[in-house]
């Protein structure tokens, strides 16, 4: 597959020249360091022709484990989080409409896992990922989620803050 050389439009400075593809995937989940991430793939729409940009949303498992109502609370939850998964693909999805062909997606899973088997499945040459999403954990460097994507990714990844 052809690729193209990116480097944020600033040869003036100096930066590493990165080489992108035309199948990516946009982890979004609304974050502030998630819509930095969509301004950078935003970016690479208006260089690379027809590129393919995977928007995908990956709603956690519920975490609620009261015995009676477990149930109850598990549908309840996971409906929420789906609906802030399609409210969230959705604003991403018009934000990058005239820069590039744009598929959504809102799966449940353990997030980091989510990321990286959706990427294979669907052949990304590339995962775009903010350094910090929702949860309310903060490390020192990155994010628990980003460092697994980057960990366990057999393609590239940009982790953008």
């Amino acid at each position: 597959m052809p690729r193209t050389c990116y480097n944020g439009g600033r040869p003036q400075e100096g930066k590493m020249m990165i080489m992108f593809c035309k199948n990516l995937l946009l982890a979004y989940d609304g974050s502030e360091h998630a819509k930095q991430a969509l301004q950078n793939v935003k970016e690479l729409g208006g260089l690379i022709s027809g590129l393919k940009v995977h928007v995908l949303y990956a709603a956690p498992f519920p975490t609620t484990t009261v015995a009676s109502s477990y149930y109850a609370i598990a549908d309840e939850e996971r409906s929420f989080r789906v609906q802030q998964g399609e409210k969230a693909v959705a604003e991403a999805a018009e934000a990058l409409q005239s820069h590039a062909e744009v598929i959504t997606h809102v799966e449940e899973g353990i997030i980091g896992e989510t990321i990286v088997e959706y990427a294979n499945e669907h052949g990304c040459d590339l995962i775009v990922i903010g350094s910090r999403g929702l949860s309310g954990i903060k490390e020192l460097v990155l994010g628990s989620v980003s460092h697994y994507v980057a960990q366990h990714a057999s393609m590239p990844v940009l982790i953008v803050k």
